[in-house]
Protein backbone atom coordinates (compact mmCIF):
# COMPACT_ATOMS: atom_id res chain seq x y z
CA UNK A 1 0.00 0.00 0.00
CA UNK A 2 1.18 3.70 -0.57
CA UNK A 3 0.13 6.83 0.62
CA UNK A 4 0.68 10.67 -0.83
CA UNK A 5 4.01 11.83 -0.37
CA UNK A 6 4.89 15.81 -0.26
CA UNK A 7 8.89 16.44 -0.49
CA UNK A 8 9.45 18.56 1.87
CA UNK A 9 12.64 20.42 2.94
CA UNK A 10 17.35 17.22 16.91
CA UNK A 11 17.90 17.31 19.93
CA UNK A 12 16.55 18.81 22.52
CA UNK A 13 18.41 21.12 24.46
CA UNK A 14 17.03 23.34 27.58
CA UNK A 15 18.27 23.90 30.50
CA UNK A 16 19.08 26.92 33.66
CA UNK A 17 22.21 27.93 34.43
CA UNK A 18 23.37 29.38 37.57
CA UNK A 19 26.13 31.56 38.39
CA UNK A 20 27.93 30.50 41.44
CA UNK A 21 30.98 32.19 42.59
CA UNK A 22 33.55 30.35 45.24
CA UNK A 23 34.97 32.10 48.08
CA UNK A 24 37.41 31.14 50.99
CA UNK A 25 33.95 31.66 53.25
CA UNK A 26 31.72 30.32 50.94
CA UNK A 27 29.20 30.14 47.92
CA UNK A 28 28.43 33.23 47.30
CA UNK A 29 25.71 34.04 44.85
CA UNK A 30 27.10 36.01 41.89
CA UNK A 31 25.49 39.30 40.81
CA UNK A 32 23.99 39.95 37.18
CA UNK A 33 26.70 41.72 34.67
CA UNK A 34 25.81 45.56 34.42
CA UNK A 35 24.55 46.25 30.85
CA UNK A 36 26.97 48.76 29.41
CA UNK A 37 25.24 52.07 29.41
CA UNK A 38 26.03 52.38 25.20
CA UNK A 39 23.80 48.81 24.67
CA UNK A 40 20.57 49.74 23.52
CA UNK A 41 18.23 46.57 23.82
CA UNK A 42 15.13 46.23 21.29
CA UNK A 43 11.78 44.76 22.93
CA UNK A 44 11.05 41.66 21.58
CA UNK A 45 8.69 40.51 19.55
CA UNK A 46 6.47 38.10 21.65
CA UNK A 47 2.97 36.22 20.41
CA UNK A 48 1.89 33.94 23.63
CA UNK A 49 -1.75 33.38 22.41
CA UNK A 50 -3.81 33.36 19.28
CA UNK A 51 -7.59 33.44 19.62
CA UNK A 52 -8.65 31.30 17.83
CA UNK A 53 -5.67 28.87 17.23
CA UNK A 54 -6.53 28.09 13.48
CA UNK A 55 -7.25 29.18 10.34
CA UNK A 56 -10.36 28.13 8.43
CA UNK A 57 -9.87 26.74 4.55
CA UNK A 58 -11.83 29.12 2.31
CA UNK A 59 -12.61 31.87 4.83
CA UNK A 60 -12.10 34.86 6.71
CA UNK A 61 -11.19 34.89 10.50
CA UNK A 62 -10.16 37.45 12.55
CA UNK A 63 -7.31 36.87 15.38
CA UNK A 64 -6.41 38.24 18.32
CA UNK A 65 -2.88 37.69 19.08
CA UNK A 66 -1.36 38.68 22.72
CA UNK A 67 2.09 38.77 23.34
CA UNK A 68 4.40 41.76 23.66
CA UNK A 69 5.16 44.53 21.28
CA UNK A 70 2.24 43.76 18.47
CA UNK A 71 0.31 47.31 17.95
CA UNK A 72 3.42 47.62 14.93
CA UNK A 73 3.95 44.42 13.80
CA UNK A 74 3.25 42.50 10.54
CA UNK A 75 3.47 39.29 8.79
CA UNK A 76 6.42 38.85 6.88
CA UNK A 77 5.91 35.16 6.24
CA UNK A 78 3.25 32.42 6.27
CA UNK A 79 3.55 28.75 5.89
CA UNK A 80 1.45 27.79 3.84
CA UNK A 81 0.73 30.65 1.92
CA UNK A 82 -2.19 32.21 4.01
CA UNK A 83 -2.99 35.79 4.14
CA UNK A 84 -2.36 37.04 7.69
CA UNK A 85 -3.43 41.17 7.38
CA UNK A 86 -3.00 43.97 10.70
CA UNK A 87 -6.44 45.77 11.42
CA UNK A 88 -5.42 48.91 12.73
CA UNK A 89 -7.17 49.40 15.94
CA UNK A 90 -6.90 52.91 17.89
CA UNK A 91 -6.20 52.79 21.45
CA UNK A 92 -4.96 49.30 21.27
CA UNK A 93 -2.34 48.51 23.74
CA UNK A 94 0.89 47.13 22.23
CA UNK A 95 0.52 43.92 23.55
CA UNK A 96 -2.72 42.87 21.66
CA UNK A 97 -3.08 42.75 17.52
CA UNK A 98 -5.84 42.22 15.79
CA UNK A 99 -5.77 40.47 12.40
CA UNK A 100 -7.62 39.05 9.77
CA UNK A 101 -6.51 35.58 8.02
CA UNK A 102 -7.43 34.14 4.58
CA UNK A 103 -6.60 30.66 3.82
CA UNK A 104 -7.14 29.20 0.76
CA UNK A 105 -9.50 26.63 0.08
CA UNK A 106 -7.96 24.04 -1.02
CA UNK A 107 -5.38 24.82 2.26
CA UNK A 108 -4.37 21.53 3.29
CA UNK A 109 -5.77 20.73 7.50
CA UNK A 110 -2.54 20.90 9.89
CA UNK A 111 -0.11 22.85 11.15
CA UNK A 112 1.10 26.12 10.13
CA UNK A 113 3.57 29.17 10.87
CA UNK A 114 4.04 32.82 10.92
CA UNK A 115 6.64 35.12 11.27
CA UNK A 116 6.01 38.93 12.61
CA UNK A 117 8.01 41.78 12.18
CA UNK A 118 8.48 45.52 13.58
CA UNK A 119 10.48 48.28 12.80
CA UNK A 120 12.80 46.55 16.72
CA UNK A 121 13.17 43.27 15.37
CA UNK A 122 11.34 39.97 13.62
CA UNK A 123 9.89 37.42 15.89
CA UNK A 124 10.51 33.73 15.95
CA UNK A 125 8.35 31.21 13.96
CA UNK A 126 4.92 31.08 15.73
CA UNK A 127 2.82 27.87 15.21
CA UNK A 128 -1.03 27.45 14.52
CA UNK A 129 -3.61 24.65 13.03
CA UNK A 130 -5.41 24.65 10.12
CA UNK A 131 -8.83 23.42 10.69
CA UNK A 132 -12.22 23.07 9.28
CA UNK A 133 -14.18 22.84 12.43
CA UNK A 134 -15.92 25.90 14.10
CA UNK A 135 -14.47 26.86 17.25
CA UNK A 136 -15.68 27.83 20.46
CA UNK A 137 -13.74 28.99 23.34
CA UNK A 138 -12.98 27.24 26.74
CA UNK A 139 -14.82 28.42 29.41
CA UNK A 140 -13.52 29.30 32.91
CA UNK A 141 -15.79 27.53 34.96
CA UNK A 142 -16.00 24.07 33.86
CA UNK A 143 -13.51 22.61 36.02
CA UNK A 144 -16.04 20.42 38.26
CA UNK A 145 -18.29 17.77 36.35
CA UNK A 146 -21.17 19.47 37.27
CA UNK A 147 -20.21 22.85 35.67
CA UNK A 148 -19.10 20.47 32.47
CA UNK A 149 -19.80 23.10 29.29
CA UNK A 150 -22.05 21.99 27.20
CA UNK A 151 -21.22 22.03 23.15
CA UNK A 152 -22.35 20.51 20.33
CA UNK A 153 -20.19 18.36 17.79
CA UNK A 154 -18.84 18.27 15.50
CA UNK A 155 -16.39 21.53 16.95
CA UNK A 156 -13.10 22.37 18.35
CA UNK A 157 -12.26 23.76 21.77
CA UNK A 158 -9.35 26.34 22.46
CA UNK A 159 -8.31 26.01 26.24
CA UNK A 160 -5.83 25.75 29.13
CA UNK A 161 -5.11 23.70 31.34
CA UNK A 162 -4.83 24.99 35.25
CA UNK A 163 -2.65 23.34 37.82
CA UNK A 164 -4.19 20.53 39.80
CA UNK A 165 -6.99 20.94 37.33
CA UNK A 166 -9.54 18.56 34.89
CA UNK A 167 -11.65 20.58 32.02
CA UNK A 168 -14.72 19.06 31.47
CA UNK A 169 -16.84 19.11 28.50
CA UNK A 170 -20.87 17.36 27.98
CA UNK A 171 -22.30 16.63 24.78
CA UNK A 172 -24.70 14.69 23.75
CA UNK A 173 -24.68 11.34 21.87
CA UNK A 174 -26.55 8.48 20.18
CA UNK A 175 -26.53 5.09 20.45
CA UNK A 176 -23.84 3.24 18.16
CA UNK A 177 -22.58 6.25 17.18
CA UNK A 178 -18.90 6.73 15.59
CA UNK A 179 -17.35 9.06 17.66
CA UNK A 180 -13.45 10.59 17.48
CA UNK A 181 -11.34 13.13 19.91
CA UNK A 182 -8.25 14.48 19.81
CA UNK A 183 -6.19 17.31 21.57
CA UNK A 184 -3.57 18.89 19.54
CA UNK A 185 -1.31 20.53 21.94
CA UNK A 186 2.24 19.52 21.85
CA UNK A 187 2.32 20.10 18.31
CA UNK A 188 1.70 23.70 17.91
CA UNK A 189 4.32 24.12 21.02
CA UNK A 190 2.30 23.66 24.10
CA UNK A 191 4.21 22.35 27.29
CA UNK A 192 0.32 20.59 27.96
CA UNK A 193 1.50 16.45 28.33
CA UNK A 194 -2.23 16.07 27.99
CA UNK A 195 -4.69 13.52 28.92
CA UNK A 196 -8.54 12.86 27.80
CA UNK A 197 -10.72 10.66 28.82
CA UNK A 198 -14.35 9.69 28.04
CA UNK A 199 -17.11 8.48 30.42
CA UNK A 200 -20.86 7.58 29.17
CA UNK A 201 -24.24 9.08 30.85
CA UNK A 202 -23.79 6.11 33.61
CA UNK A 203 -20.06 7.43 34.89
CA UNK A 204 -18.35 4.79 33.33
CA UNK A 205 -15.35 5.29 31.62
CA UNK A 206 -15.39 4.57 27.96
CA UNK A 207 -11.57 5.07 26.76
CA UNK A 208 -8.64 7.15 27.68
CA UNK A 209 -5.91 8.07 25.70
CA UNK A 210 -2.53 9.36 27.37
CA UNK A 211 0.50 9.91 24.63
CA UNK A 212 -0.53 8.19 21.01
CA UNK A 213 2.22 7.25 19.10
CA UNK A 214 3.15 9.05 15.96
CA UNK A 215 1.62 12.41 17.83
CA UNK A 216 3.96 12.75 20.58
CA UNK A 217 2.27 13.58 23.89
CA UNK A 218 -1.02 14.59 22.04
CA UNK A 219 -3.67 11.89 22.82
CA UNK A 220 -6.51 10.45 20.47
CA UNK A 221 -9.33 8.08 21.07
CA UNK A 222 -12.34 7.05 18.93
CA UNK A 223 -15.45 5.03 20.35
CA UNK A 224 -18.12 3.60 19.52
CA UNK A 225 -21.08 5.21 21.75
CA UNK A 226 -23.10 2.56 23.59
CA UNK A 227 -26.63 4.45 24.16
CA UNK A 228 -28.15 7.71 23.98
CA UNK A 229 -27.55 10.25 26.38
CA UNK A 230 -24.88 13.00 27.58
CA UNK A 231 -21.28 12.32 27.47
CA UNK A 232 -18.32 13.85 29.39
CA UNK A 233 -14.93 14.58 28.01
CA UNK A 234 -11.59 14.89 30.44
CA UNK A 235 -8.72 16.94 29.34
CA UNK A 236 -5.66 17.24 32.07
CA UNK A 237 -2.31 17.56 32.17
CA UNK A 238 -0.71 13.75 33.10
CA UNK A 239 1.66 15.62 35.62
CA UNK A 240 -1.21 18.03 36.85
CA UNK A 241 1.28 21.27 35.83
CA UNK A 242 -0.72 23.81 34.03
CA UNK A 243 -0.33 27.73 33.23
CA UNK A 244 -0.51 29.85 30.20
CA UNK A 245 1.96 27.67 28.83
CA UNK A 246 -0.45 25.10 28.40
CA UNK A 247 -2.80 25.94 25.94
CA UNK A 248 -4.64 23.25 23.82
CA UNK A 249 -7.26 22.93 20.89
CA UNK A 250 -9.53 19.96 21.63
CA UNK A 251 -11.19 18.71 18.40
CA UNK A 252 -14.60 16.56 18.90
CA UNK A 253 -16.98 14.66 16.43
CA UNK A 254 -14.19 14.71 13.44
CA UNK A 255 -12.18 12.38 11.86
CA UNK A 256 -8.22 12.72 13.60
CA UNK A 257 -6.43 15.27 11.65
CA UNK A 258 -4.15 14.07 8.95
CA UNK A 259 -0.35 12.97 8.70
CA UNK A 260 1.80 15.85 7.87
CA UNK A 261 4.23 15.30 5.09
CA UNK A 262 7.05 12.94 5.64
CA UNK A 263 10.20 15.54 6.02
CA UNK A 264 12.20 13.39 3.43
CA UNK A 265 15.12 15.04 1.06
CA UNK A 266 14.25 16.38 -2.27
CA UNK A 267 15.94 15.19 -5.79
CA UNK A 268 15.96 11.05 -4.57
CA UNK A 269 13.88 8.89 -6.14
CA UNK A 270 10.59 7.69 -4.62
CA UNK A 271 9.45 3.81 -5.49
CA UNK A 272 6.00 2.02 -3.45
CA UNK A 273 6.79 -1.17 -2.40
CA UNK A 274 4.17 -3.84 -3.77
CA UNK A 275 2.13 -6.63 -2.57
CA UNK A 276 2.88 -9.51 -2.69
CA UNK A 277 6.31 -9.18 -0.58
CA UNK A 278 6.06 -11.25 2.26
CA UNK A 279 8.82 -13.84 1.71
CA UNK A 280 12.18 -13.22 0.86
CA UNK A 281 11.63 -15.09 -3.05
CA UNK A 282 9.05 -12.23 -3.64
CA UNK A 283 11.45 -9.13 -2.77
CA UNK A 284 10.73 -6.23 -4.44
CA UNK A 285 13.75 -5.52 -7.07
CA UNK A 286 15.09 -1.93 -5.86
CA UNK A 287 17.66 0.31 -7.62
CA UNK A 288 19.69 2.23 -4.80
CA UNK A 289 19.70 5.41 -4.02
CA UNK A 290 15.78 5.29 -3.48
CA UNK A 291 13.57 6.22 -0.98
CA UNK A 292 10.92 3.09 -0.51
CA UNK A 293 7.71 3.95 0.58
CA UNK A 294 5.84 1.35 2.24
CA UNK A 295 2.82 0.30 4.42
CA UNK A 296 2.09 -2.57 6.66
CA UNK A 297 -1.38 -3.20 5.83
CA UNK A 298 -2.20 -5.96 8.72
CA UNK A 299 -0.41 -7.31 11.96
CA UNK A 300 2.63 -9.16 10.88
CA UNK A 301 2.86 -8.18 7.34
CA UNK A 302 6.96 -8.06 6.67
CA UNK A 303 7.97 -6.55 3.28
CA UNK A 304 10.96 -7.45 1.29
CA UNK A 305 13.86 -5.59 -0.87
CA UNK A 306 16.32 -7.04 -3.31
CA UNK A 307 19.27 -5.11 -4.65
CA UNK A 308 22.89 -5.15 -6.14
CA UNK A 309 25.92 -4.41 -4.09
CA UNK A 310 29.33 -4.67 -5.26
CA UNK A 311 32.64 -5.13 -2.84
CA UNK A 312 33.73 -2.69 -0.45
CA UNK A 313 30.49 -0.07 -1.23
CA UNK A 314 29.02 0.68 1.93
CA UNK A 315 25.14 1.39 2.06
CA UNK A 316 23.07 3.31 4.75
CA UNK A 317 19.64 2.59 5.43
CA UNK A 318 17.47 5.52 7.14
CA UNK A 319 14.19 5.29 8.38
CA UNK A 320 11.09 7.57 8.70
CA UNK A 321 8.08 6.88 10.66
CA UNK A 322 7.26 8.81 14.07
CA UNK A 323 8.38 12.47 12.01
CA UNK A 324 5.29 12.39 10.18
CA UNK A 325 2.74 11.06 12.56
CA UNK A 326 2.67 7.36 11.80
CA UNK A 327 3.19 5.15 15.36
CA UNK A 328 5.47 2.27 13.40
CA UNK A 329 8.76 1.23 14.93
CA UNK A 330 10.94 -0.40 12.24
CA UNK A 331 13.01 -3.57 12.43
CA UNK A 332 15.21 -4.09 9.63
CA UNK A 333 17.06 -7.45 8.63
CA UNK A 334 20.38 -6.97 6.05
CA UNK A 335 20.93 -10.65 4.42
CA UNK A 336 22.60 -12.31 1.58
CA UNK A 337 20.76 -14.10 -0.91
CA UNK A 338 20.55 -17.07 1.07
CA UNK A 339 18.75 -15.40 3.83
CA UNK A 340 21.73 -15.34 6.17
CA UNK A 341 22.09 -12.17 8.43
CA UNK A 342 24.55 -9.73 7.69
CA UNK A 343 23.11 -6.61 10.35
CA UNK A 344 20.05 -5.96 12.51
CA UNK A 345 18.56 -2.49 13.28
CA UNK A 346 15.79 -1.51 15.56
CA UNK A 347 13.69 1.96 15.73
CA UNK A 348 13.72 1.19 19.31
CA UNK A 349 16.35 4.08 20.83
CA UNK A 350 14.89 7.56 18.51
CA UNK A 351 18.32 8.78 18.66
CA UNK A 352 20.76 5.71 17.29
CA UNK A 353 22.05 6.35 14.02
CA UNK A 354 20.85 4.41 10.90
CA UNK A 355 21.98 1.28 10.01
CA UNK A 356 24.79 1.22 7.95
CA UNK A 357 26.95 -2.00 6.33
CA UNK A 358 30.18 -2.39 4.36
CA UNK A 359 29.68 -5.32 1.70
CA UNK A 360 32.75 -8.20 1.43
CA UNK A 361 31.35 -9.49 -1.77
CA UNK A 362 29.75 -8.74 -5.14
CA UNK A 363 26.12 -10.03 -5.23
CA UNK A 364 22.23 -9.87 -4.43
CA UNK A 365 21.43 -8.76 -1.05
CA UNK A 366 18.04 -8.68 0.68
CA UNK A 367 16.72 -6.14 3.17
CA UNK A 368 13.89 -7.72 5.80
CA UNK A 369 11.30 -4.42 7.20
CA UNK A 370 9.37 -5.30 10.19
CA UNK A 371 6.72 -3.09 12.43
CA UNK A 372 9.32 -4.09 15.70
CA UNK A 373 6.22 -5.06 17.48
CA UNK A 374 4.33 -7.00 13.80
CA UNK A 375 1.68 -4.54 14.47
CA UNK A 376 0.04 -3.23 11.28
CA UNK A 377 -3.25 -1.55 10.07
CA UNK A 378 -4.36 1.88 8.65
CA UNK A 379 -1.68 4.48 9.36
CA UNK A 380 1.68 2.33 10.04
CA UNK A 381 3.19 3.63 6.87
CA UNK A 382 7.06 4.09 6.59
CA UNK A 383 9.55 5.54 4.42
CA UNK A 384 13.20 4.16 3.56
CA UNK A 385 15.56 6.00 2.52
CA UNK A 386 18.75 3.77 0.66
CA UNK A 387 21.74 5.67 -0.34
CA UNK A 388 25.96 5.47 -0.14
CA UNK A 389 27.20 5.77 3.23
CA UNK A 390 29.90 7.84 2.43
CA UNK A 391 32.07 10.60 4.15
CA UNK A 392 29.54 13.40 4.91
CA UNK A 393 28.39 15.92 8.03
CA UNK A 394 25.64 16.98 9.24
CA UNK A 395 25.37 20.65 10.44
CA UNK A 396 22.65 22.05 13.04
CA UNK A 397 22.80 25.42 13.85
CA UNK A 398 21.55 27.03 17.56
CA UNK A 399 19.50 30.00 15.96
CA UNK A 400 16.72 30.08 13.34
CA UNK A 401 16.34 34.42 14.10
CA UNK A 402 19.08 36.85 13.75
CA UNK A 403 18.78 40.74 14.68
CA UNK A 404 22.32 41.66 13.58
CA UNK A 405 23.80 44.94 15.15
CA UNK A 406 25.03 48.27 14.36
CA UNK A 407 28.18 46.65 13.15
CA UNK A 408 25.67 44.30 10.87
CA UNK A 409 27.13 40.73 12.95
CA UNK A 410 25.34 38.26 14.87
CA UNK A 411 26.50 35.65 16.75
CA UNK A 412 25.80 32.12 15.90
CA UNK A 413 27.02 28.61 17.43
CA UNK A 414 26.43 25.14 14.89
CA UNK A 415 27.04 21.37 16.46
CA UNK A 416 28.75 18.90 13.95
CA UNK A 417 27.79 15.54 13.27
CA UNK A 418 30.64 13.84 11.50
CA UNK A 419 29.87 10.84 9.76
CA UNK A 420 33.33 10.03 8.24
CA UNK A 421 34.23 13.39 7.25
CA UNK A 422 36.76 14.65 9.58
CA UNK A 423 38.24 17.17 7.19
CA UNK A 424 37.60 21.19 7.17
CA UNK A 425 34.10 22.39 6.18
CA UNK A 426 33.83 25.32 4.60
CA UNK A 427 30.76 27.88 5.46
CA UNK A 428 28.59 29.61 3.31
CA UNK A 429 26.03 32.12 3.02
CA UNK A 430 23.18 31.34 0.48
CA UNK A 431 20.23 33.50 -0.32
CA UNK A 432 21.15 37.10 0.06
CA UNK A 433 24.47 38.58 -1.82
CA UNK A 434 27.60 39.93 0.03
CA UNK A 435 26.83 38.36 3.15
CA UNK A 436 29.45 35.94 4.87
CA UNK A 437 30.51 34.31 7.75
CA UNK A 438 33.50 34.41 9.75
CA UNK A 439 35.51 32.03 10.56
CA UNK A 440 34.21 30.43 7.49
CA UNK A 441 35.93 27.37 7.96
CA UNK A 442 35.29 24.79 10.75
CA UNK A 443 38.43 23.19 11.01
CA UNK A 444 39.24 19.02 10.96
CA UNK A 445 37.95 17.22 13.71
CA UNK A 446 36.06 19.98 15.16
CA UNK A 447 32.51 18.82 16.40
CA UNK A 448 31.07 22.95 16.95
CA UNK A 449 31.71 26.20 16.02
CA UNK A 450 31.31 29.90 16.88
CA UNK A 451 30.41 32.47 13.69
CA UNK A 452 29.85 35.55 13.29
CA UNK A 453 28.10 36.79 10.00
CA UNK A 454 28.65 39.39 8.99
CA UNK A 455 26.17 41.69 6.40
CA UNK A 456 27.58 44.18 3.71
CA UNK A 457 27.39 47.50 4.29
CA UNK A 458 24.70 48.67 1.92
CA UNK A 459 22.43 45.84 3.21
CA UNK A 460 18.60 47.31 3.64
CA UNK A 461 16.82 47.20 6.85
CA UNK A 462 14.71 44.75 7.32
CA UNK A 463 14.25 40.96 7.32
CA UNK A 464 15.72 38.37 4.60
CA UNK A 465 15.31 34.99 4.47
CA UNK A 466 19.11 33.05 4.39
CA UNK A 467 20.65 29.29 4.53
CA UNK A 468 23.99 28.00 5.86
CA UNK A 469 25.57 25.54 3.67
CA UNK A 470 28.38 23.68 4.39
CA UNK A 471 30.94 22.39 1.84
CA UNK A 472 33.58 19.64 2.64
CA UNK A 473 36.99 19.04 0.47
CA UNK A 474 38.83 16.70 -1.53
CA UNK A 475 37.09 13.58 -3.44
CA UNK A 476 33.05 12.78 -3.44
CA UNK A 477 33.26 16.00 -1.37
CA UNK A 478 29.85 16.45 0.70
CA UNK A 479 27.45 19.75 0.45
CA UNK A 480 24.34 20.15 3.03
CA UNK A 481 22.23 22.84 3.96
CA UNK A 482 22.13 23.60 8.13
CA UNK A 483 19.41 22.08 9.89
CA UNK A 484 17.83 24.39 12.65
CA UNK A 485 16.12 21.55 14.72
CA UNK A 486 18.11 22.30 17.18
CA UNK A 487 16.90 26.01 17.48
CA UNK A 488 13.58 24.79 17.30
CA UNK A 489 13.72 22.36 19.81
CA UNK A 490 14.99 25.31 22.16
CA UNK A 491 11.66 27.44 20.99
CA UNK A 492 9.33 24.14 21.20
CA UNK A 493 11.15 21.61 23.86
CA UNK A 494 8.27 19.36 23.99
CA UNK A 495 7.50 19.15 20.05
CA UNK A 496 9.64 16.05 19.20
CA UNK A 497 9.43 16.47 15.94
CA UNK A 498 8.84 20.33 14.33
CA UNK A 499 7.45 20.74 11.40
CA UNK A 500 9.67 19.87 8.77
CA UNK A 501 9.04 22.77 6.60
CA UNK A 502 10.55 25.22 8.67
CA UNK A 503 13.95 22.62 8.59
CA UNK A 504 16.83 24.82 7.71
CA UNK A 505 15.05 28.38 6.80
CA UNK A 506 17.09 31.53 8.71
CA UNK A 507 15.33 35.09 9.27
CA UNK A 508 18.25 37.36 9.19
CA UNK A 509 17.01 41.63 10.80
CA UNK A 510 18.81 43.98 9.95
CA UNK A 511 17.71 46.91 12.57
CA UNK A 512 16.99 50.32 10.74
CA UNK A 513 18.07 52.08 14.14
CA UNK A 514 21.58 51.10 14.82
CA UNK A 515 21.66 48.41 18.41
CA UNK A 516 24.68 46.87 19.74
CA UNK A 517 24.34 43.02 21.21
CA UNK A 518 20.10 43.08 20.99
CA UNK A 519 18.44 40.57 23.10
CA UNK A 520 17.55 37.66 21.24
CA UNK A 521 13.69 37.85 19.58
CA UNK A 522 11.66 34.74 20.36
CA UNK A 523 8.06 33.65 20.18
CA UNK A 524 7.30 31.98 23.49
CA UNK A 525 4.76 31.24 26.03
CA UNK A 526 5.11 32.16 29.61
CA UNK A 527 7.08 30.60 32.21
CA UNK A 528 4.97 27.10 33.05
CA UNK A 529 3.76 26.81 36.71
CA UNK A 530 6.08 24.28 38.78
CA UNK A 531 4.71 20.30 38.84
CA UNK A 532 2.21 19.96 41.98
CA UNK A 533 1.70 16.50 43.60
CA UNK A 534 -1.14 14.71 42.54
CA UNK A 535 -4.27 15.56 44.13
CA UNK A 536 -5.93 12.72 46.25
CA UNK A 537 -8.11 10.61 44.26
CA UNK A 538 -7.15 12.36 40.43
CA UNK A 539 -5.60 9.78 37.94
CA UNK A 540 -1.73 8.85 38.54
CA UNK A 541 0.67 11.31 37.41
CA UNK A 542 2.12 10.07 34.08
Amino acid sequence: MTFPLKNASGKTVCGFFAALALTAGGVVEAKSPVKPVDVVVPPPVVVSAIEPWAAVPGATVEWTLTGKDLAEARVIWSEPGISIEPVPTPGMKSGKGIFKVTAPAGAALGVGAFRLATPRGVSNPTLFLIDNLPTAKGSVDHRAPEKAQRVTPPVAIDGQCEVEAIDYYRFHGKARQEFSAEVVAQRLGSSLDAVIRITGPDGRTLAECDDMEGLGSDPRLSVTLPQDGDYTIEVRDARYTGGPSHRYRLRLGAPPLSSAPAPLPPGILVVAETEPNDRIDQANNVAWPAIVRGSFAAAKDRDWLAFDVKKGESLRFTAFTQCFGSPALLYLRLTDAAGQPLVEWSGANPKQEPMSYTFKADGPARLMIEELARRGGKGYDYALQIERAGRDFILNLSENTLNLDANLTAKLNIEVTRRGENGPIRLSVEGQSGWSLSPDVIEKDKTSAEVTINAPPDAKPGPCSIKIVGHGEGERATTAAASTTLAMSRQWPSLRFPPSFLDGLITANVLATPVKQPAALTTESPKPAEPATTPAGKHDAK
